[in-house]
């Protein structure tokens, strides 16, 4: 096997903490996957994941080297870019850009990028969103030609469940298809779990497609994670197939700009309200004691603050923030204690 792609992915895992990322995680793990073509294989594979968020945008990277039992090796990754153009309370305009590409034994890489606008709007039942992008990709064979493609989507909120939708038709040279696709997803303070499921039409066949997904917490930066299922054929030139895969995604850092203190009231009509600035976060979600864990998205004042409306009575609740990142975080300022698997959480003082 030739090993200068595995290698030279490790150096750069290795080096990957002197990025300047807010968020930095290690993947470890195994996977099998079968492809209609009869292809079969099973790979050991290792990874990176790396954020950064601020007031103006996001940036999400993510790479894999993975080394097949049968000798050969790949490479994938993938990347997204958001700057945000305009925001308010209840909506944000943004600029985004995708890319994502593999390299296998012998040479051969595929990818796509698109970049483009996307508009978002938490009409309050749901949060709506609506993109267009072009770009273009590099298929199997060596060819390529223009991606175009544009859609639109909607998500609702239930506790710690949250469920999606979304529709999508592209064109790709001569190639036309559509997607449309369905998720139910779920997030608890020690455990995630996600549905997803799907059907691509057009020019690249009519085929339905599922995939599970989940992670369980085993220690403060550790992670368990499992997936598998079924996919659809890929503009590249891939065909439709399906895996399975486990391993072990462990978290080293976390950084940025701490949040301030958070200012607590209660309302006129009994409510609580609880003010977080965080400015260099472009989501934020919280997980509490009295929410069961579950993480449930704050709304935005369009001055860099976030804010909490919830009906708490009088006391001490335990709750963490999470960023757009993933990472979970206590605020400046407030008292924390250690968690169930060895982590910190904060408590929110509920005044009388």
């Amino acid at each position: 096997m030739n090993a200068a792609p595995i290698l030279a992915a490790a150096l750069a895992l290795a080096a990957a903490p002197a990025l300047a990322a807010q968020s930095l995680a290690l993947r470890f793990g195994g996977f099998r996957a079968s492809y209609a073509d009869s292809l079969h294989g099973t790979a050991g594979s290792s990874g990176a994941d790396l954020a950064w968020s601020g007031a103006r945008g996001s940036i999400a990277l993510t790479g894999t080297a993975s080394a097949f039992d049968g000798g050969g090796w790949a490479l994938q990754g993938a990347g997204t870019a958001r700057a945000r153009l305009s925001s308010g309370a209840r909506h944000e305009l943004a600029l985004a850009a995708d890319a994502a590409g593999s390299s296998f034994t012998g040479g051969a890489w595929v990818g796509t990028a698109t970049a483009g606008p996307t508009v978002t709007w938490d009409a309050g039942a749901a949060v709506l969103s609506a993109s267009a992008a072009a770009g273009g990709v590099r298929r199997l064979d060596g060819t390529g030609s223009p991606l175009v493609t544009g859609g639109g989507g909607l998500a609702r909120s239930f506790g710690p469940w949250r469920i999606a939708a979304w529709g999508a038709a592209s064109a790709a040279g001569a190639l036309r298809y559509g997607d449309v696709g369905a998720a139910l997803g779920a997030e608890w303070h020690f455990a995630t779990l996600e549905a997803r499921a799907g059907r691509r039409l057009g020019d690249l066949g009519a085929e339905t497609w599922a995939q599970v997904r989940g992670s369980v917490r085993l220690a403060a930066a550790v992670w368990l994670e499992a997936a598998g299922g079924r996919y659809p054929r890929d503009v590249t030139g891939f065909l439709h197939g399906s895996f399975v895969q486990a391993g072990l995604r462990f978290a080293l850092a976390r950084r940025g700009h701490e949040p301030a203190a958070p200012l607590v009231r209660r309302a006129a009509d009994g409510a609580v309200t609880a003010r977080f600035t965080l400015p260099d976060t472009g989501t934020v979600r919280i997980a509490g004691e009295w929410n069961g864990w579950s993480a449930q998205p704050l709304r935005a004042d369009g001055r860099g603050a976030w804010l909490l409306r919830a009906p708490l009575a009088p006391g001490v609740y335990r709750f963490s923030l999470i960023r757009a990142d993933g990472g979970w975080t206590v605020p400046a300022g407030v008292p924390s204690v250690t968690d169930d698997f060895g982590g910190t959480v904060g408590l929110l003082v509920v005044p009388e």
